[in-house]
C-alpha cells in the first residue's frame, strides 16, 4: 500500500502508526512545498492530484486539512479518479462496539468513541475527545482536540468546533455552525451561526 498526505504534519506519524509502518508514505501534496521540519523526510508531490495519480499506481490518499470545505472538496476529487481516501483511527482510541464510524475519518489519539456513537464521512476527530453515547456527528465536520459531545447531542454537517468546547446533552447543532474554543453550548444553534465564547456566551450570523 502506498499513501499520499494532504494535510498537517501531525497525519504523517498518525498515518504510520495506524498501519504500523515507517514506509507506507511515499510523499505530500500541498499548493506548495513546505519548509518545516516535520516534512523534511518526505518527498513534495505537488499540488496537481491528476500528475500524481499518473506517477503512481494503486494510491491511497489521507486528507486531513482543517478547512472542512476544502477537504471536501479535495475528497470529491479524489474519488473522481476513482482512488479512495483512508480512515485514519490512532490505536490508542477507544471505540466502542456499537458505534458506528464512516468512511474518510481521522481520529486523533486517546480520543473516545461511546455506545452507538455515528461519525459521518469525512469527519475529523483531533485528540482527547470525547464522543459520547449516541451522539451523531455530521459529514465533514471538524472537532478540535479536548471537545466533549455528551449524550444525544447531534452534530450537524461541515460545523467546525474549537479546542475544549463542551456540547451538553441532546443539543443540536446545526450545519455550517462555527463554534469558538472553550465555549459551553446547552442550547440548539440553527445553522450558519457563529458562537462565540465570551463572558456571557452569544450567537451572531455567519458572513463567512
Amino acid at each position: 500500500m502506498k499513501i499520499v498526505v494532504i494535510g498537517a504534519p501531525d497525519l504523517f506519524d498518525l498515518t504510520e502508526e495506524t498501519f504500523k509502518s515507517k514506509k507506507i508514505i511515499v510523499g505530500y501534496s500541498s499548493l506548495k512545498k513546505i519548509n518545516n521540519s516535520s516534512y523534511k523526510n518526505y518527498k513534495y508531490l505537488g499540488k496537481s492530484i491528476k500528475k500524481i495519480i499518473k506517477k503512481f499506481k494503486d494510491i491511497n490518499f489521507v486528507v486531513g486539512i482543517a478547512d472542512n470545505l476544502s477537504r471536501q472538496k479535495l475528497v470529491k476529487e479524489i474519488k473522481l479518479h476513482k482512488y479512495k481516501c483512508l480512515s485514519l483511527i490512532h490505536p490508542s482510541v477507544v471505540v466502542y462496539k456499537s458505534s458506528k464510524i464512516k468512511e474518510n475519518v481521522i481520529i486523533h489519539p486517546n480520543s473516545i468513541i461511546s455506545s452507538f456513537a455515528e461519525i459521518s464521512e469525512g469527519a475529523y476527530i483531533g485528540y482527547n475527545c470525547l464522543v459520547g453515547h449516541d451522539v451523531k456527528v455530521g459529514s465533514y465536520s471538524f472537532i478540535s482536540p479536548g471537545t466533549k459531545l455528551l449524550g444525544e447531542c447531534n452534530i450537524g454537517k461541515n460545523v467546525f468546533i474549537g479546542s475544549n468546547a463542551v456540547i451538553f446533552p441532546k443539543v443540536k447543532i446545526g450545519d455550517n455552525v462555527i463554534i469558538s474554543s472553550g465555549a459551553h453550548v446547552r442550547n440548539y444553534i440553527r445553522k450558519n451561526q457563529t458562537v462565540i465564547n465570551s463572558q456571557s456566551l452569544r450567537t451572531i450570523k455567519n458572513y463567512l
